[in-house]
C-alpha cells in the first residue's frame, strides 16, 4: 500500500472533469470538507465537495474576474463580459463562449445582444459592490488614473 496516497477521496469519481466556477479561496473549504474538518467562520469561499461528487449539484452561477484597476469581467450562462480601463478609455467586450470559445467575435455592440450586455453589466457592478471592489466604473478611470502597481493596490484595497 502506498502511504502517499490521499485518504480522503471517498465518493469522488476519478478521471472526471467538472464544469464549475471556482475561486482560489473555494479550495480551502473544499479540502476541509473532504478531510472531514470544520471550516472556520472567517472563510469566504464555498465548498465544492458536493460538485466533485455530483456534477448536477448546485454550484456558482457566475464568477467575477479582476485585474488590478485595469480589467473587470463576469462569466455567466456561457457568456463573458469584459470591461477594460486603459489610459482613460473603456474597451468593453462581450463573448458567447459556447459559440466562440476563443473569444474572437466581440458582440458588445451587436443589437441582438443588448439585453445580455445590460444583464451582465448590472450583475458585474453588483458583484463588484458586494466584493467591496475599490474600483468604481461610474468614475472616470474607475477612480484611479493610470495602472496601479501592486503596492498601490494594497494601499487602496488592504
Amino acid at each position: 500500500m502506498n502511504s502517499c496516497r490521499p485518504r480522503f477521496r471517498a465518493g469522488i469519481p476519478q478521471n472526471t472533469v467538472r464544469d464549475a466556477y471556482c475561486y482560489l479561496y473555494d479550495l480551502y473549504p473544499t479540502l476541509c470538507g473532504l478531510a472531514g474538518i470544520g471550516v472556520p467562520a472567517t472563510v469566504k469561499g464555498i465548498s465544492l465537495e458536493e460538485t466533485l461528487r455530483n456534477p448536477e449539484a448546485g454550484k456558482r452561477e457566475d464568477i467575477l474576474l479582476t485585474y488590478i484597476n485595469l480589467q473587470r469581467a463576469i462569466k455567466k450562462d456561457g457568456f463573458k463580459l469584459i470591461l477594460y480601463n486603459v489610459d482613460g478609455q473603456r474597451h468593453p467586450q462581450l463573448f458567447d463562449l459556447k459559440a466562440d470559445p476563443m473569444e474572437l467575435k466581440n458582440l458588445y455592440d451587436d443589437p441582438a445582444y443588448r439585453k445580455k450586455r445590460e444583464e451582465l453589466t448590472a450583475l458585474l457592478y453588483a458583484r463588484m459592490k458586494a466584493a467591496g471592489d475599490f474600483c468604481d466604473p461610474a468614475k472616470p478611470d474607475w477612480g484611479y488614473p493610470g495602472k496601479l502597481d501592486w503596492k498601490q493596490v494594497v494601499q487602496v484595497n488592504p
